[in-house]
């Protein structure tokens, strides 16, 4: 059957090489227009079976409320100027509201030189017309503030509203700070438990916060008769910050909602893009504030960058070295430059054909490209090997390149066959990721054995015939300067690899050390201790690999220093917070109150979750609601029957309580800081704001003790405090009055504002967002997160979680790859070479290259990760053809024939792994460390089985000869 084939091929190379170089053009030309059609798509929930319960979830949310993920920006300002970052924050709001998609509108007759220009990415099109699509869904700047100022009392819980009440009940200065600090000594100092719930801390740092800036004004107003400063204060001091500012005032936050979720893979790409180019420009406004994005879609857009840039750069880089090394090698460079030719074309054919047939591709699926110049330019060097020996031997051209078909055709098959196979299990998985990578490769593999099989010899027999048609074609159309030039730069090249140096390369490149190995490696006592030395390695491999661990943190995957994995780092670190959240869908108001506060204890007590956002968080159960009414009318009437005696002299006795309710809120201050230490350790939030107010006991001071020594310094303090009353006694009572509305608040009568955020279209689903409060990707934290959250419902899901779940599916699905793909090499093998002896004997060094590729891996100190894990199937694939094609070259050759072998396939394979260790090795240069740390990993195995193969084969096969039992 195979010398049937061989024999076809040979006629098709000889015979008939101008059809197969013009059938392949043709063929090329569509193909490359299929290529175009390839999309980048790294979104984990795409890659997951769909049968899962937290994928399902996953998706029905999306389908729901669209979005599954936010952009959060930040405005920084390191002088800590609030009014610029507010400033800002308000322009930036309004230029972001609209970023568009446009879509080439239905139904237009287009050319095909327009559907190229759009393929393309160009736009406008001339003559093209086009719908738009707002991608923003909204901005989140500030607080809804217009509703707490009118319902912020009657929706408060029942406990607080008590302590709200008492603190208020009266508004003169010392009274004030008087119910303050009981206020504070009853929440906090003698219940220091509630520092420890997500509700406290809160309360805790916005209540000093603006505590401090309400006093701080007082202190203001006497040096400065600064009256601003108090209205803005009192305002604050009610209402609090009206926008998300870190509490050490040099961060603003506003969150994007999208309109599409970011599956939605090309159009995230546009957003976030989108979004970028209008803070470019809007930061010439403001050079004095540093912008940040973080969140998937901006995650998701840089590394796409990243690796689109990574796999142009390495693959070209890879193409340069390995042509330079054929070409020492071949000591030619016309038969090396056309197997990469060959190659680029292999590699535009089986892009083609995916982009025709998946048009889309996952991160791990997308290196196809890479790990085909590893692999293709394998099947190019043994047809060349092959096609070198038949000129060496003085055959003619037909005659050599059919002995190249009988000599190497076997092994370059049944390699190139197993190795699709291997790569085609993967599609039995169950899991998309895998299965798509699995036909990726799998197609890549198949496409270029034959391309190499047919165009090569084709080339290399249109090259040693002299056929010029291109040549008589520019002629022709006048461009014979063309031809002049090629042939002047052909000459040189040939000039050029005839010196010296490039002579020296070329005997290096001979690789005749390999005939010693074989003669050395022949001789039986050799044999055998090389024998007990690799399986004896082989335990020590196997320890030193259970010390390997599974990387979680997909930022550590990242490329290093990348804007949005820094910025997130910010975010978590000044607001406590991780853009990356885990969210709930449920189906009444009851049930998301029910699990906001499960959820809600689960973070008090853990110290995993930094808050947690449904719209019940904008009211209370109305019979809590109703409770309060009461209270809320009578404290409202009172408040109207209050007034500010303006005539009332400030005695001694008032300027007394004020300085000493300020020291008392001091030390109070300093016994919350300590709390929060004791409970929460010493980097916390609180401590941080404490110590930013009394000073941390080293190198800052109180600035209470300093408003309390401005008061005792004031010549004019009674005059002094009675303005400063004046100033805000009106307003806050006013205040207080408008926030002091009886009427209960329902769902029904929520602003639209806020209902957008939490409800479906239907009005009948409701969102829980979950923010982790630490770095989720660390493993121990994600995994706490995940058990903790699925035991109050089993539904709550996120990307945190998707991606959990996917490196759970990678370690369990790639290790069923891993083994199937071992039962299919065997069972191929049998077939091949229909003999168990030799299947078991051309297994061997793929077995103990794989083991020692994971000893050296672990003595590297390299990890595991979703994307190096899945070179444990790919070396299955790889590792397996350096035995093949020992193993049937020695078969053709006869016993005892292990040196000439090593002298001619040797040579071959040893070509191969260094190209391929090359291929792989150039994602080393990677930016995105995955793919970095994926390349590592193939290259270490290539070359252990490459060691294994050309000196424990010839080992192994030396004893068998020696105890005749092959």
């Amino acid at each position: 059957m195979r010398s049937k084939l061989y024999k076809f091929l040979t006629k098709l190379a000889v015979k008939h090489t101008g059809k197969v170089l013009i059938g392949a053009f043709i063929f090329t030309m569509l193909m490359f227009y299929g290529a175009f059609q390839i999309k980048i798509r790294n979104q984990f929930s795409d890659m997951m079976p769909q049968d899962i319960p937290q994928i399902q979830s996953f998706n029905n949310l999306i389908k729901e409320f669209t979005s599954d993920a936010v952009v959060m920006l930040t405005i920084e300002s390191k002088d800590k100027d609030l009014k610029r970052m507010k400033e800002c924050a308000d322009g930036i709001s309004e230029i972001l509201k609209y970023i568009p998609e446009y879509r080439v509108k239905e139904g237009q007759d287009l050319s095909l030189f327009q559907q190229l220009e759009i393929t393309s990415g160009k736009f406008p099109v001339e003559g093209v017309l086009y719908d738009s699509l707002n991608l923003v869904k909204r901005i989140d700047a500030k607080f809804e503030m217009d509703f707490f100022k009118k319902h912020g009392l009657i929706i408060q819980k029942s406990k607080d509203i008590d302590n709200f009440l008492n603190m208020y009940s009266e508004l003169e200065f010392g009274s004030l700070l008087t119910h303050l600090n009981d206020n504070f000594e009853k929440e906090f100092v003698d219940d220091s438990e509630n520092l420890n719930s997500l509700d406290g801390e809160n309360q805790a740092i916005t209540g000093l916060e603006n505590i401090f800036d309400f006093i701080n004004s007082f202190s203001q107003y006497i040096q400065l008769k600064d009256t601003l400063a108090v209205k803005k204060s009192t305002n604050k001091f009610i209402f609090g910050e009206n926008y998300f500012i870190s509490s050490d005032k040099t961060l603003l936050l506003i969150t994007i909602t999208p309109t599409v979720s970011s599956s939605n893979w090309d159009k995230t790409i546009i957003l976030s893009r989108g979004i970028k180019e209008k803070l470019k420009s809007y930061k010439k406004l403001f050079p004095d504030l540093e912008f940040g994005l973080s969140g998937v879609p901006i995650l998701g857009q840089e590394e796409n960058d990243a690796v689109m840039a990574d796999m142009g750069i390495s693959s070209l880089m890879a193409l340069l070295i390995i042509l330079t090394i054929l070409v020492g090698a071949f000591r030619s460079w016309k038969n090396p430059f056309n197997s990469v030719v060959v190659l680029v074309i292999a590699i535009i054919w089986v892009s083609g054909l995916l982009g025709l047939t998946l048009e889309y591709l996952n991160i791990m699926s997308a290196m196809f490209g890479i790990i085909l110049i590893g692999l293709g330019i394998d099947f190019g060097i043994h047809i060349l090997s092959g096609l070198k020996e038949g000129f060496d031997e003085g055959l003619d051209l037909e005659k050599s390149v059919s002995n190249m078909y009988d000599k190497v055709g076997d092994g370059v098959m049944t390699g190139a066959f197993t190795t699709a196979l291997v790569f085609f299990t993967l599609m039995t998985t169950g899991f998309s990721a895998l299965q798509e990578m699995g036909f990726a490769l799998g197609l890549g593999i198949v496409v270029a054995l034959f391309s190499m099989l047919i165009l090569l010899p084709t080339l290399v027999v249109w090259d040693n015939k002299n056929y010029s048609l291109i040549a008589n074609f520019l002629d022709k159309m006048g461009l014979g300067i063309v031809n002049r030039i090629y042939e002047i730069v052909a000459g040189m090249l040939s000039v050029i690899f005839t010196t010296l140096p490039f002579r020296f390369v070329g005997n290096i490149m001979q690789f005749k050390f390999l005939n010693k190995i074989g003669n050395f490696t022949t001789k039986f006592p050799v044999a055998v201790i090389i024998v007990i030395i690799s399986f004896g390695s082989i335990y020590f491999a196997v320890q030193a690999a259970r010390d390997i661990e599974f990387e979680y943190d997909m930022m550590e995957l990242e490329p290093k220093d990348m804007p949005a994995v820094l910025n997130q780092k910010k975010i978590i670190d000044r607001f406590e917070i991780s853009p990356d959240f885990a969210m709930l869908s449920v189906d009444s108001e009851e049930e998301c109150r029910d699990r906001v506060k499960k959820i809600k204890k689960l973070g008090n007590r853990t110290g995993i979750i930094g808050r947690v956002d449904g719209i019940t968080e904008y009211y209370q159960a109305t019979d809590t609601q109703n409770k309060n009414k009461a209270k809320v009318i009578a404290f409202r009437d009172n408040l109207k029957n209050s007034f500010l005696d303006n005539n009332k002299v400030v005695e001694e006795k008032d300027i007394i309580k004020i300085i000493a309710e300020l020291e008392r809120l001091d030390a109070n201050i300093i016994e919350i800081g300590e709390l929060s230490v004791m409970s929460k350790g010493e980097n916390n939030k609180i401590i941080r704001k404490c110590d930013d107010i009394v000073g941390d006991g080293t190198d800052t001071k109180s600035k209470i003790i300093e408003i309390v020594n401005t008061i005792k310094n004031s010549k004019n303090i009674n005059d002094d405090l009675r303005e400063f009353q004046k100033l805000y006694f009106d307003d806050l009572k006013n205040y207080l009055i408008t926030m002091a509305d009886p009427e209960i608040v329902t769902f029904e009568n929520l602003p639209i504002t806020i209902k957008e955020r939490y409800v479906n279209k239907d009005e009948d689903k409701f969102l829980i967002s979950i923010f982790p409060k630490t770095n989720i990707w660390k493993q121990k934290t994600l995994r706490k997160f995940a058990d903790k959250t699925s035991a109050i419902d089993s539904e709550i899901t996120g990307m945190p979680l998707v991606i959990l779940l996917f490196i759970d599916l990678i370690g369990e699905k790639g290790l069923f790859a891993t083994i199937l793909g071992a039962v299919v090499i065997f069972l191929l093998l049998a077939m091949d070479f229909r003999s168990i002896k030799y299947t078991i004997i051309a297994m061997v060094p793929l077995i103990i290259g794989g083991v020692w590729m994971v000893g050296v891996m672990a003595v590297l100190g390299e990890k595991f990760n979703y994307n190096n894990f899945m070179a444990l199937p790919i070396i299955l694939g790889i590792g397996i053809d350096d035995g093949v094609h020992m193993l049937h070259r020695y078969k053709t050759e006869g016993r005892f024939s292990m040196p000439q072998v090593l002298g001619t396939t040797g040579k071959a394979i040893l070509l191969t792994s260094l190209t391929t260790m090359i291929g792989f090795g150039s994602l080393g240069l990677s930016a995105h460390r995955g793919m970095a740390s994926m390349g590592y990993v193939l290259m270490i195995g290539v070359g252990t089985c490459f060691v294994s193969s050309v000196i424990v084969l010839p080992s192994i096969i030396t004893i068998l000869e020696k105890i005749k039992k092959i």
